[in-house]
């Protein structure tokens, strides 16, 4: 795995490329709360380079997050605009010319569906795990939990505080904004037509599973989503390998025209 920096017009992107230049292009995208560790993905990320159809993967931490720049502007109502611009620049930049898979996780995954409804022809398919692409009645008490489980372990802001730290205080403000005015990509996923795969843990503890089947339901080809048993929000942390298994899966039933 070699790192490697990407700057977009916001600030500098840390990014980790792993398997051969020859692979096909598969570019991550992380979730926002709880921070993000400065370390390499999970082990089912390597295991996925070493497969018979190898694939090159990127993993990009957002600003704010690993070894990026920290956010210029916290997280206003917009904020997945602002993260969809940097993701452009880095398309333009590590894969300008071939269609790119991507997979996202959370907040990446709401992400990677706007990416692939805007740029059908740059998005060859998506794999989202524990994506939003609505607000849900549950979903103000669940951030309001996060949030005072996190105050209580880390108390207020203070000055000169670790980068990951403010940018977690920023995401629950963000996401309680936008969940105050009642956040939809509904309409705009209507069109989307790539294939995409959809997971959610069934004890995902922010949505019900139905938020999944919905999502599922919302894009604009047939798509039938994945409830993994016992999975929590972040099924790739949670079951590692399952979660593993299904990207896989997933991976490998693309025709290569669509995966190349």
């Amino acid at each position: 795995m070699n790192s490697i920096y990407i700057t977009s017009t916001r600030g500098r992107l840390h990014a980790s490329q792993l398997g051969p230049a020859w692979g096909r292009p598969l570019l991550c995208l992380h979730h926002g709360g709880g921070g993000f560790a400065k370390e390499p993905w999970a082990a089912p990320f390597p295991l996925l380079a070493k497969e018979e159809a190898p694939w090159r993967i990127l993993r990009v931490d957002r600003l704010g997050y690993g070894l990026s720049d920290p956010r210029p502007t916290a997280f206003p109502p917009g904020f997945f605009e602002g993260d969809l611009q940097d993701l452009e620049q880095v398309l333009d930049t590590w894969e300008p010319h071939r269609p790119v898979v991507l997979q996202g996780t959370s907040d990446g995954g709401s992400l990677a569906l706007m990416a692939a409804a805007r740029w059908p022809g740059r998005i060859a398919a998506v794999a989202v795990d524990g994506a939003h692409h609505r607000t849900e009645p549950s979903m103000r008490a669940a951030l309001l939990y996060m949030r005072a489980r996190f105050l209580a372990k880390h108390g207020p802001a203070r000055a000169g505080e670790a980068m990951e730290l403010q940018t977690l205080r920023d995401w629950f403000a963000g996401w309680l904004l936008i969940v105050g005015q009642g956040w939809n990509m509904e309409e705009e996923l209507s069109t989307l037509s790539c294939p995409v795969a959809v997971l959610q843990g069934e004890l995902d503890g922010i949505v019900e599973q139905a938020h999944a089947h919905h999502l599922a339901a919302s894009l604009g080809r047939p798509v039938a989503a994945t409830i993994l048993p016992g999975g929590a929000h972040l099924c790739q942390r949670s079951h590692p390998a399952a979660w593993a298994a299904w990207l896989r899966g997933f991976l490998e039933s693309l025709p290569p025209t669509e995966a190349s």
